[in-house]
């Protein structure tokens, strides 16, 4: 596992950032598709700039240790623990797909529907093996060529019953905020366990169905105080083509 700068396993690696595809950002780290120098394309996690404190390297070999660990059972394989343009960085193989909320804004509702029953199978093929994920939310799902969906960003994942997340400031939390448990904001004084992903997928097809996050408040403390105290929004309310039995 990479838990300091120093325990880098690879040389550093030559990456074509200038073209590669976004999957994903967070303020901690992005998630690339791009080619390495021999052609080949790999997926990259770096961490961005302003991010190399050691709790991120911590969730970085996180990272890299669960997807290892997994082996086989998932259709991504890890592949270094280096740098890449001088930053903290994984590479794994490239299992093709599209992220969650791309393949969801223009698909009809029924399709919709066929991509939140593959994310919810991802979740408990996950759960099956005794990992929590920890940071269920759209960014982190991958729609695969065969349509079934890849959960990804392993940073927070664990093999414990549960965890006890300690109180911080919101902009300082490292799960997504606009899916985020209750009892992982750290102001609960509660234990979080395998149920806090499960909030996670609530929110993630909440989104997937009514094209928007439970809660969009544009700060983050509103939007965790929201998924304390407060009730989404109908779906009812938010689309006319959502059936009163779905909503």
């Amino acid at each position: 596992p990479v838990h300091s700068g120093s325990d880098l396993t690879s040389p550093a690696q030559v990456i074509d950032l200038e073209n590669a595809e976004l999957l994903a950002r967070t303020d901690h780290h992005r998630i690339l598709r791009a080619h390495r120098d021999d052609e080949t394309v790999v997926v990259v996690t770096q961490l961005v700039a302003d991010a190399s404190n050691g709790a991120d390297l911590e969730r970085l070999g996180n990272e890299f240790t669960f997807t290892r660990l997994l082996g086989d059972t998932l259709p991504r394989q890890a592949l270094a623990a280096t740098l890449v343009d001088g930053r903290p960085a994984l590479l794994f193989s490239d299992p093709g797909g599209t992220p969650l909320a791309t393949a969801a804004r223009d698909a009809s509702l029924s399709e919709r529907l066929e991509l939140a029953v593959a994310t919810t199978r991802a979740l408990s093929r996950l759960h099956a093996l005794g990992i929590t994920h920890g940071d269920v939310a759209t960014d982190n799902v991958l729609v695969l060529p065969d349509g079934e969906a890849l959960l990804i960003d392993l940073e927070l994942a664990m093999l414990e019953t549960y965890s006890v997340v300690e109180a911080s400031h919101p902009t300082e939390l490292a799960a997504t905020l606009t899916a985020l448990p209750p009892e992982n904001s750290g102001r609960l004084r509660r234990c979080s366990d395998r149920r806090a992903d499960l909030y996670g997928l609530g929110a993630t097809l909440f989104e997937i169905v009514a094209g928007r996050p439970p809660f969009v408040e544009g700060d983050a403390l509103g939007l965790v105080q929201s998924h304390i105290a407060r009730a989404p929004p109908s779906l009812l309310e938010l689309s006319a083509e959502i059936p009163t039995a779905l909503a």
